[in-house]
């Protein structure tokens, strides 16, 4: 979310602070990463179950100007790409995490200039921290999501990016 937040000027002032940063943000399917972050917001931080959330409440979560913008990648990635010199920035994908969490360090690595060396990495690397628990979206809210991001979910996938 902290990419999508950002505009130009405060880009701007983060490479004047330090122009060689490296940043990676990470791509994420936008109907996950919406239902993820209502499911935490409206869900564990307020202790409740998922079927003891009114659907006017999930709605209202969704149609935030907020997190619309958070979801529609191409939108805000291009500005990171246009500002950041391209062997500072790494845009990586979400599910390459849990998919290919090696090649996924290793990039990171590459990024920060750190030794990739394959010995390097502990079994470890693989294994789930935080896995994810709880409720699928339900129907009638995933067609909501799919109004909201479908667009975005299809660009996304013909980039490669999900």
């Amino acid at each position: 979310t902290y990419a999508a937040a950002m505009h130009e000027g405060i880009i701007e002032d983060l490479l004047a602070l330090n122009p060689d940063v490296k940043i990676i943000t990470m791509v994420r399917n936008p109907i996950d990463r919406a239902w993820s972050h209502a499911k935490k917001d409206l869900c564990k931080e307020r202790k409740r179950a998922v079927k003891d959330v009114p659907r006017e409440e999930w709605l209202a979560f969704f149609n935030q100007e907020y997190q619309i913008k958070c979801g529609h990648y191409s939108q805000f990635l291009p500005l990171w790409e246009k500002l950041i010199p391209k062997e500072n920035l790494m845009i990586g994908r979400l599910l390459d995490v849990s998919s290919e969490p090696r090649e996924m360090l290793k990039r990171v690595y590459n990024l920060i200039g750190i030794d990739d060396d394959e010995s390097l990495l502990s079994a470890a690397v693989a294994e789930r921290v935080n896995p994810t628990e709880g409720a699928g979206i339900p129907d009638d809210l995933l067609g909501e999501l799919e109004k909201i991001y479908g667009d975005e979910v299809t660009r996304l996938r013909e980039q490669g990016l999900i």
